[in-house]
């Protein structure tokens, strides 16, 4: 049903022209002048994603002024401003999507300086593990040349006394 009276103006046909213009899946305008609502249209998707369109709401006029006779002001509904929030935030490059870019950015960050540090620990492990084989091997030369050096001691501290304890036993009994 066209709703005219504002110079020869269908609204619908106005709405229905200019609802793909907006980017909004839907629109509802009400018209008012200064006494009260003279109508109003609602145009759009009621579900977008099986592209129903919104059914049962018709706009009026009910006066008999020809000419201007109110204004139409368009607004968009809570759904519609809500749809194209997530929109931006959701799309690629939204907030969203930075967000993620960031986060995945600051993992692989992470990812690398724990593998650099993994290698550094490895490179020090490994040259502890010779420091450690080269002190060991020192160590061992050491035990072996004291357990020498004693061997030797003992050996020659084993034969003075017992020739000194024989030159004492046979000083003792020659007298």
């Amino acid at each position: 049903v066209g709703h005219r009276g504002l110079v020869g103006l269908d609204l619908d046909e106005f709405v229905a022209a200019r609802l793909p213009l907006l980017g909004t899946p839907g629109v509802a305008i009400g018209l008012t002048d200064r006494e009260g609502a003279l109508g109003f249209v609602c145009r759009g998707l009621a579900d977008v994603a099986s592209g129903t369109p919104v059914d049962g709401l018709s706009m009026a006029y009910m006066g008999t002024t020809p000419g201007a006779i109110g204004s139409l002001t368009l607004t968009q509904g809570f759904g519609s401003v809500v749809d194209r929030m997530l929109t931006a935030w959701t799309q690629t490059g939204g907030s969203v999507d930075a967000q993620t870019q960031q986060l995945n950015n600051s993992i692989a960050t992470q990812q690398n300086r724990l593998a650099d540090f993994t290698a550094r620990i490895a490179l020090a492990r490994a040259a502890l593990l010779k420091q450690y084989s080269a002190m060991d091997s020192i160590v061992s030369q050491i035990r072996a040349q004291g357990n020498s050096f004693l061997a030797a001691f003992s050996s020659s501290s084993g034969t003075s006394s017992g020739s000194s304890s024989s030159g004492n036993t046979s000083t003792g009994t020659g007298q």
